[in-house]
């Protein structure tokens, strides 16, 4: 026997060890179920529903029966349940219940959990819903029978089921199964002692199996066994009525009336039934059944009225369960109102009590209120009241960047809240965040950041300010040339970043390129480019603009072998791309024998002509070259004619065929003894045309030579007077003419002036009452004459000359002021004005050339307005042209060439040859009219397209780095020939021209009849040379083949 020592006595450890077992296990305190304990753990459970078929929350079920299986934390865990407010069942160890006998409804079950000698009970409350009416087979009659029979009579039992089939029936005798016997009818033939019995079935669909109620077959004689037995049928009643009479086979019973208290709860009596579906009529009190070989069942038939349900919506709680009513209520029920009992809550509000609306606006119930005499379902909708609550709010109060701080809570009455801090970053200019204040002048409460605050209302706090020095920053064109500087008109204070602004006003100085901001104007400073921050110091900023010099390009202008003159200068410098106006020749630059007609490129005269006023694209260093046109021109030539002193007058000019020429005054007194000077004749006999000094004529396509022309005749002179002028000379006349000879009137050369008079003409008349001349009008001159200036204090006219576009030339100048009414003679082109490619064909009162045309030495009357008259010039088609090609910038191969000469409204084709022409980094995309044309604004020419000539043209190579797209031709089945090929390649948006049928191709038993963006043909059909805009994509164009005849239109000249 082992022992221990324990207070100097000695005891058998076989006693104590029972003890020892108790007190440690009492006494442990780290003991989970030890409730004192340090490591005690409360009992608890889950409902276990992993397994199908068992119970679980919230559950929908279709039998009468359910297997609810509980797990405790512990298998120290003991259970009870009740269900739906019955008593609870005994304490279990075992956590598998099997509720029974369900009803079609809602179910609760409780289920509390303890351990084994605990008192600490852990509950929880599994709602289902066991929907068994019209799912679980039910049985029209469930009471057990017994039937009667004779010897060798045939006994048939029915199963009387209802509910959702299919059913699956099976019978039994005194337990034992029936084989074979599976149907709803069970027929014994020819019934002896030995098949009486009890029999019974099971039935079951797919939701339930129920076991259905007894027969006891017995054979009877002529003894009286048999009963009259009344059936309630689930009333309510304290009794019913009663029979103790036995009756034998066909004796016949007096149906007894109810007592007064058989009664089922909300139903009515109608009558009694001899079977449970209540066939036939109701038998009353008073009547007669008769007996059989069985007892007679009389069963109470009851009438139910409808039945009613009140059920409760928690309309929008955030937590809570609504109250459950499992009540069927019949018309007349009262119902008591269930209160807020399983703590129904909804964030920001209170529950005040129930309503028949959702939107509180129907009848108000109350927990305990009473509804009487219900007679339709009723749903309560949950009331809900806001809670009173407060805002807090922050005001930035004028700041200049940052946002207040947010507080989005919604607090309750008296609560004490932390004021933020300048959590947003607020920023005042010149000024410094303080703190807040309710005021926004800060007279209000004065809060500091993260102090406390007891909310009595909302309210809102501002930012408070206190001022400090602040700095500016301003921006410095720095000599520029067109723009503005940016704007910053912030104040900042010292160690606040700055953001540099860009160029935003485009800043531009000729001949520079900006390149940011500096702090000083040479440069030599701190460069800040655009959004690049700078730190402001203890002073105001100023940034200058920085500029970095372009390279630029010149504009020079050769005379290309002229002979006289000079040409313009270009002192300017332009940068690449830049825009220069073409100079005019206003220095004279002439060459013997040749016409100037503008500059070009090229020195020979390719490409294209500029005029005054065009202007190019600069793509580098520019020489023009001036452009001249050789002219056929001609000499006038004096002769003395047999003069015996003096020389002829000699005329150095060359004139082109149609120019005006002005015959000379006897200048150097030529002289024939006997003879008087007469003017000049175009034959030495005087036989010819004779001509006065200042005369017009227009040269002849040969050298004119003009012989002096002599007479011994009398011969008069033209004398002018200047008739009280104020200033100014008469012109001189030094011809002698004879009798009959054509005197032009001269001009007021030496500009003839009286004060307050305007000069009009001349008169035969010193006071206007003679014949009126104006300057370049015609006499026959028959006696000296003298010619006074003509002086009128009328509103006097002017017609004045425009070039309308000449190339070179000048307008003639009519000095003359004419009064209202008066005739004016249209002058000629009398100073050779020319236009490149047009001939002068008259005047007209509109540029346009859409008014009254007139032709030299025409009349045109004065109406009450000044006239002008435009030069009218028609194109010239005697005129060809050529078409230049330009690399632009090419970096190898060489330009196609195309010599050939076009006349106007003739098409070029644009060349299919490049000739290798490249450029490194580039894709050739087609030609241009212009060099540079970046957003393609312009038609852009591709190899195979026509240009119609009506000036020398130039065309650019455009190069591009954007994605060029093909063309490509499908024979789309052909039998026979080749499909064009179109070496382009396009920039989106360039239109592209269709190709014909150049390979000939041939499908046999098909006509081509075009081209097709699909093979089947369904999609857009061209015809040969059609046009289509290219897009963003590779094109394929397939032929078209029809297998319908085609014609053909042919066109006979006749």
């Amino acid at each position: 026997m082992v022992t221990f020592v324990h207070s100097s006595r000695f005891f058998p450890i076989s006693l104590i060890f029972p003890f020892l077992l108790l007190f440690l296990c009492v006494f442990n305190d780290s003991n989970p179920l030890d409730p004192n304990g340090v490591n005690y753990v409360p009992p608890s459970f889950r409902i276990n529903d992993d397994d199908e078929g068992n119970l679980g929350k919230n559950d929908t079920i279709h039998k009468t029966s359910a297997l609810l299986v509980v797990k405790g934390n512990h298998n120290a865990c003991f259970f009870q349940v009740n269900v739906d407010s019955s008593d609870f069942t005994e304490w279990q160890s075992d956590g598998t219940f099997l509720l029974k006998s369900l009803t079609n409804g809602d179910h609760e079950v409780v289920v509390n959990c303890k351990y084994d000698g605990g008192n600490d009970i852990f509950s929880d409350t599994v709602h289902f819903t066991a929907l068994t009416d019209g799912y679980v087979p039910k049985f029209i009659n469930n009471r057990d029978s017994q039937v009667y029979t004779d010897t060798g009579k045939t006994v048939i039992l029915r199963a009387a089921v209802t509910g959702p089939g299919p059913f699956t029936y099976q019978w039994y005798k005194d337990t034992a199964l029936i084989d074979r016997e599976t149907d709803s009818v069970l027929v014994i033939d020819s019934v002896t002692v030995d098949r009486t019995g009890v029999y019974y079935y099971i039935v079951a669909n797919e939701f339930d199996t129920i076991t259905g109620p007894l027969f006891t077959v017995s054979i009877v004689g002529d003894e009286k066994i048999f009963s009259v037995m009344y059936h309630d049928n689930d009333s309510v009643a304290v009794n019913v009525p009663s029979d103790n009479t036995l009756y034998g086979k066909g004796d016949s019973a007096t149906v007894k009336a109810i007592t007064g208290q058989l009664l089922k709860d909300r139903f009515e009596f109608v009558g009694w039934y001899t079977d449970t579906l209540f066939t036939g009529e109701p038998i009353k009190a008073g009547g007669v059944v008769l007996f059989g070989t069985d007892n007679v069942h009389l069963y109470a038939k009851w009438n139910q009225p409808p039945t009613f349900r009140v059920t409760y919506n928690d309309n929008g709680s955030t937590g809570g369960k609504v109250p459950f009513d499992p009540t069927a209520y019949t018309p007349g029920d009262n119902v008591t109102i269930k209160g807020n009992v399983n703590g129904l809550v909804k964030d920001g509000f209170v529950f005040s009590e129930w309503n028949s609306q959702p939107d509180g606006s129907g009848n108000i119930y109350v927990g305990g209120y009473e509804i009487t005499n219900i007679n339709q379902d009723i749903v309560l909708y949950a009331r809900w009241t806001k809670k009173q609550t407060y805002f807090v709010m922050y005001d930035g109060n004028d700041q200049t960047d940052g946002d207040p701080p947010v507080d989005g809570n919604e607090y309750e009455p008296n609560a004490t809240i932390i004021v933020k801090d300048n959590t947003g970053g607020l920023v005042k200019t010149g000024y410094q965040f303080v703190g807040w204040n309710t005021a926004k002048n800060g007279s209000g409460v004065a809060y500091a950041a993260l102090v406390s605050l007891k909310l009595t209302g909302n309210i809102k706090l501002y930012a408070q300010w206190t001022e400090r020095d602040v700095y500016s920053i301003t921006y410095d064109g720095n000599e520029k040339s067109s723009g503005s500087v940016p704007e910053d008109n912030n104040k900042y204070e010292s160690g606040q970043r700055i953001v540099v602004k860009a160029n935003t006003g485009n800043l531009v100085r000729d001949g520079y390129t900006f390149a940011g901001w500096n702090t000083k104007p040479d440069g030599s400073g701190i460069t800040y480019m655009a959004d690049v921050g700078i730190t402001v110091a203890d002073s105001n900023i100023v940034l200058y603009a920085s500029w970095t010099q372009d390279e630029t390009y010149t504009v020079t202008y050769d005379g290309n072998g002229h002979s006289s003159g000079r040409v313009p200068e270009d002192v300017n410098n332009y940068v690449l791309h830049a825009t220069a106006l073409i100079k005019a020749n206003d220095n004279n630059l002439q060459r013997v024998g040749y016409r100037f007609t503008g500059w070009c490129f090229d020195k020979d005269g390719n490409g294209k002509h500029y005029a005054p006023q065009d202007s190019i694209s600069v793509l580098g260093d520019i020489v023009l070259y001036a452009v001249w046109s050789q002219v056929i021109a001609f000499n006038v030539i004096y002769d003395d004619n047999g003069k015996t002193s003096g020389s002829v007058p000699v005329d150095t000019n060359l004139y082109e065929p149609g120019s005006l020429v002005i015959v000379r005054n006897n200048s150097n007194d030529l002289a024939k003894d006997g003879f008087t000077f007469a003017g000049w004749n175009t034959k030495s006999d005087g036989s010819g045309k004779k001509l006065y000094a200042n005369d017009k004529f227009s040269m002849d396509s040969s050298n004119v030579t003009l012989y002096a022309y002599w007479t011994e005749g009398e011969t008069y002179t033209v004398t002018y007077v200047d008739n009280e002028s104020t200033d100014g000379t008469v012109p001189v006349d030094s011809n002698n003419y004879e009798s009959g000879a054509l005197v032009s009137v001269l001009p007021n050369h030496g500009n003839l002036v009286r004060t307050g008079f305007t000069f009009t003409g001349w008169n035969t008349n010193a006071d206007g009452t003679g014949n009126p001349y104006v300057e370049g009008a015609t006499f026959s001159i028959t006696e000296n004459t003298t010619l006074y200036a003509r002086w009128s204090t009328k509103r006097t006219y002017t017609v004045s000359y425009q070039d309308n576009g000449k190339t070179t030339g000048d307008v003639p100048v009519d000095n003359n002021a004419y009064e209202n009414g008066a005739t004016a003679i249209v002058l000629g082109n009398t100073g050779n004005l020319q236009k490149d490619g047009f001939i002068f064909t008259g005047w007209n009162v509109n540029a346009e050339g859409t008014g009254t045309s007139y032709s030299p030495n025409a009349d045109i009357k004065i109406d009450t307005q000044n006239v002008v008259l435009y030069a009218v010039w028609t194109k010239n088609t005697a005129l060809t042209y050529k078409l230049t090609y330009y690399g632009n910038e090419a970096t190898s191969g060489n330009v196609p060439a195309d010599n050939s000469l076009y006349k106007e409204g003739s098409a070029a084709v644009i060349t299919g040859s490049m000739s290798s022409l490249l450029k490194i980094g580039y894709s050739f995309a087609g030609w241009s009219r212009s060099s540079y044309d970046p957003d393609h604004t312009l038609k852009i020419y591709m190899p195979g397209d026509t240009i119609v000539m009506s000036d020398n043209i130039a065309l650019y190579a455009v190069w591009t780095t954007e994605k060029l797209y093909k063309v490509i031709y499908s024979a789309n089945g052909s039998t026979n020939g080749a499909v064009p090929k179109d070496e382009n390649l396009y920039l989106p948006g360039v239109n592209v021209t269709v190709k014909d049928n150049s390979g000939s191709l041939v499908k046999s038993g098909f006509t081509f009849v075009g081209w097709n963006t699909k093979a089947d043909g369904s999609g857009v059909s061209y015809a040969s040379n059609a046009v289509f805009v290219k897009g963003e994509r590779d094109d394929t164009l397939y032929a078209r083949w029809s297998g319908k005849p085609t014609y053909t239109v042919t066109y006979n000249p006749n």
